[in-house]
């Protein structure tokens, strides 16, 4: 396992998550306590508000002094969901897996985790066995992620609606409505370049750019300068007052690899593509 999520001990995690939903449990119990034994007593047992809280998420709250034990349990059930999709989130970020997922992979990665917040069914139990399974099932995945990743990043830039035919990676590209309408960048078209930032770093066998370093990073920090261009060692890019922005790839070689792939899973696009 030392291979898959290397500055993170899975046994720890999960012992430490253990302690954390044993600690809550008494919390639980030793409140119930103190309300039945003031309640004894006739003294009022006092509004108690905790952080992370009782009222969970925007939920209905639940009175523990007087919470029915299927109350109780119901709690207990939304809060380990939400320690479990902190832990789940954790482990992904350390695992470097994200690395290899493309935007459209990661949302559907995070919109499982907020299940957290709501059910809980798309988060399961941080348990040694799923950690282990998750991970080495993505460990052995992950050249087809990275695969799918270029072909999802190539739709978004490039697809041909008209024909429903892929084209190919060009030495430059025009990406449409990279400025957002008041000026700024515009976050999702930002996204897609940050994917194929992240393409060209893994096509280049290089650890991928940190999110602060990416694309909608320095595209944003260009923009608020007053500058039309931004460029490092892998594209540079240009935009106008009509908000498209034209790129132009630096390293042809990293573009055939991108293209190398394409033609794996569309044998014939870019013989279609010289014929146009």
């Amino acid at each position: 396992m030392s291979k898959l999520i290397k500055s993170v001990s899975i046994e720890n995690i999960v012992n430490q998550r253990a302690a954390v939903i044993e600690h809550l449990e008494q919390a639980f119990d030793a409140i119930d306590r103190a309300s039945a034994i003031a309640a004894k007593a006739n003294m009022a047992m006092p509004r108690l508000i905790f952080d992370q809280r009782v009222r969970i998420l925007g939920s209905d709250a639940v009175n523990l002094s007087n919470a029915s034990q299927a109350q109780k349990a119901w709690a207990m059930t939304k809060i380990t969901h939400i320690v479990d999709s902190s832990g789940w989130k954790h482990l992904m970020s350390e695992s470097g897996m994200r690395s290899f997922m493309d935007a459209e992979t990661r949302r559907e990665w995070e919109e499982a985790l907020a299940d957290g917040d709501g059910d809980g069914d798309g988060v399961p139990a941080l348990t040694k066995d799923a950690i282990v399974a998750t991970f080495g099932q993505m460990y052995d995945g992950r050249g087809a992620m990275v695969e799918q990743g270029i072909i999802n990043c190539f739709k978004n830039l490039s697809w041909d609606h008209k024909t429903n035919q892929p084209f190919k990676f060009g030495n430059k590209i025009i990406i449409r409505s990279v400025l957002s309408d008041n000026g700024t960048a515009n976050h999702g078209r930002s996204n897609i370049l940050d994917d194929l930032l992240r393409l060209f770093h893994i096509a280049d066998d290089k650890p991928q750019a940190d999110h602060r370093d990416g694309m909608y990073a320095a595209f944003q920090k260009a923009v608020w300068e007053r500058k039309t261009e931004i460029e490092n060692d892998y594209l540079h890019m240009r935009w106008f007052k009509n908000g498209n922005g034209h790129i132009t790839f630096k390293q042809p070689h990293l573009v055939q690899k991108l293209n190398d792939i394409l033609i794996k899973h569309y044998p014939n696009a870019l013989d279609w593509g010289r014929g146009r």
